[in-house]
């Protein structure tokens, strides 16, 4: 409440949207070290020690023990995310930069496309969905993506199979009747009946 007239973007004659984005940014350089503080010395102490003593209290199929068998089976520590609005603003600042980013680098692909080998799509859109407070249900997992991938790869390479058979097939049957014209015109310059020059006697007695 203390930094109540931090949180008032102030607005000014005719501001462009840099101007806008600019304010926001100091407005967040403000705000940033009073809740970093908030989270690293109040919040995060006081959700991890709730979180053990529910997890004590709780019976063994409880969330709080499947959680932690689940962070012990994947070696990894449990963490907090926070959802709300001023945690949510903030991470939008990442969400600038990517776009930023994407401003600059996008008239460089026109000259070097290969420089796209270097952005990882796939993570740029995970990030860019969690900074703007996409539901998570609206993204499909890893795995869900890579078999959709991997049925689509086959279907393509099947469909190229099948195009290339259709292509032989109709190559096959242009060249089966001009074999056939080919044959035929053999058989009309050889009389028939006549006999081999090396098999007629000599003319007279």
């Amino acid at each position: 409440m203390f930094f109540s007239d931090q949180l008032q973007l102030q607005e000014g004659p005719q501001m462009t949207a840099y101007e806008v984005q600019v304010r926001y940014e100091l407005m967040q350089r403000i705000l940033g070290p009073t809740l970093g503080r908030l989270q690293v010395e109040f919040l995060n102490p006081l959700i991890n020690r709730v979180f053990w003593i529910r997890f004590r209290a709780s019976a063994q199929d409880s969330p709080y023990r499947k959680l932690f068998a689940w962070c012990k089976q994947n070696q990894v520590a449990l963490d907090v995310e926070y959802e709300g609005p001023l945690a949510k603003a903030q991470r939008l600042a990442e969400s600038t930069a990517m776009q930023r980013f994407w401003q600059i680098i996008l008239p460089l692909t026109e000259a070097k496309p290969e420089i796209l080998d270097n952005i990882d799509f796939d993570y740029m859109l995970r990030e860019h969905a969690e900074s703007v407070g996409t539901p998570a249900k609206m993204l499909r997992s890893s795995d869900s993506v890579a078999k959709i991938r991997g049925a689509r790869q086959q279907a393509q390479a099947q469909q190229a199979q099948e195009q290339t058979m259709l292509n032989q097939t109709k190559s096959a049957g242009q060249v089966a009747p001009l074999v056939a014209a080919l044959g035929k015109s053999k058989e009309a310059t050889i009389p028939t009946g006549a006999a081999s020059p090396a098999l007629q006697g000599p003319v007279g007695g």
